[in-house]
């Protein structure tokens, strides 16, 4: 899960996304930061439900700056629970953020399956619930 320590490096991003609806793919991942590009390649190929779980986990600035570029839509349903859908460009965009990753190593891999289950174990408290498009 992406998480920025310069929360004005993701404002900087959403505000450079804003009005920009009409980008392809490859632009919106040319101005994404390395770490978003990686954690959204990690969720190429993942089971159903699953990149939409890890989505609705990134922070504020990294989901808004994703639904400005219209990769994501998302609506908080209350104060707990955060809908969110992957768009169809939004798919295009994780496909070609997960062949612009680097190859993961063992303990990058290991970290993600970790993270996958976390994942897992939010959707079944209901904190966050995929909506598929």
């Amino acid at each position: 899960m992406p998480t920025h320590s310069a929360t004005a490096e993701a404002q900087h991003q959403s505000e450079r996304a804003e009005g920009s609806r009409d980008l392809d793919a490859e632009t919106i991942v040319d101005n994404l930061d390395d770490e978003t590009v990686r954690a959204l390649g990690l969720l190429h190929r993942a089971p159903r439900g699953i990149p939409e779980l890890a989505i609705a986990s990134f922070d504020y600035g990294t989901r808004g700056m994703l639904e400005a570029y219209g990769v994501i839509s998302s609506k908080r349903r209350d104060d707990r629970t955060l809908d969110v859908s992957i768009t169809p460009l939004g798919r295009d965009v994780i496909k070609l953020s997960a062949e612009q990753m680097p190859t993961l190593k063992g303990s990058d891999l290991a970290d993600a399956v970790r993270r996958a289950n976390d994942l897992l174990s939010l959707a079944e408290t209901g904190s966050v619930r995929a909506v598929s498009a």
